[in-house]
């Protein structure tokens, strides 16, 4: 809910009232339904460049080392994976996405039609919380520098809301808020 709870905060261009927030809410539960479908797998939800260090002196997988991962639970892959690749600080370019996207099916075995849904229902959670935590970041904790965050962001919440599994929610940010799209 840290989307329509904070972004309207910071974004006055947001139209949320009791009507619209109410619809929010069946769009909400009806992604985490899709959601509960999904395979379920360890992840670390923090998974960002930040958190990634490259260790040279080791091989293979063992040269990327984990930082933060102390929230750890069971939970979806392909949220990891939509925080690597919608990454809320940086460019990821479609080369990158592309080889992960590979090297992710590769590994897992998991069909890409599967996968692209999944990342779009994740993805697309995940940014709207996100946009939601860097509004309140602004607003209640004074910390302007989160708002440059906010047009990657966007441009991302488009390219996941894009899946036609993911149609309601792209009603409903069109309806309140249009400009994001």
């Amino acid at each position: 809910d840290l989307f329509v709870e904070w972004m309207p905060k910071r974004d006055l261009e947001m139209r949320i009232n009791e009507q619209t927030r109410l619809r929010w809410e069946r769009v909400r539960e009806n992604l985490i339904a899709k959601a509960e479908d999904f395979p379920r797998s360890l992840i670390l939800r923090d998974t960002h460049a930040e958190n990634l260090i490259w260790l040279p002196e080791r091989e293979g997988l063992k040269r990327v080392g984990l930082l933060d991962f102390q929230d750890a639970l069971l939970g979806w892959g392909e949220w990891d994976m939509s925080m690597l690749l919608h990454d809320a600080r940086r460019d990821v370019s479609m080369a990158a996405r592309e080889a992960s996207v590979r090297a992710y099916l590769d590994g897992t075995g998991g069909a890409k039609a599967a996968f692209d849904e999944r990342l779009a229902v994740l993805g697309a959670m995940n940014i709207m919380r996100i946009m939601g935590i860097f509004a309140r970041l602004v607003v209640r904790d004074n910390k302007p520098r989160y708002d440059t965050f906010q047009p990657r962001l966007r441009v991302l919440l488009n390219e996941t809301l894009s899946h036609p599994a993911m149609a309601e929610a792209k009603d409903f940010v069109t309806a309140v808020a249009p400009h994001l799209l």
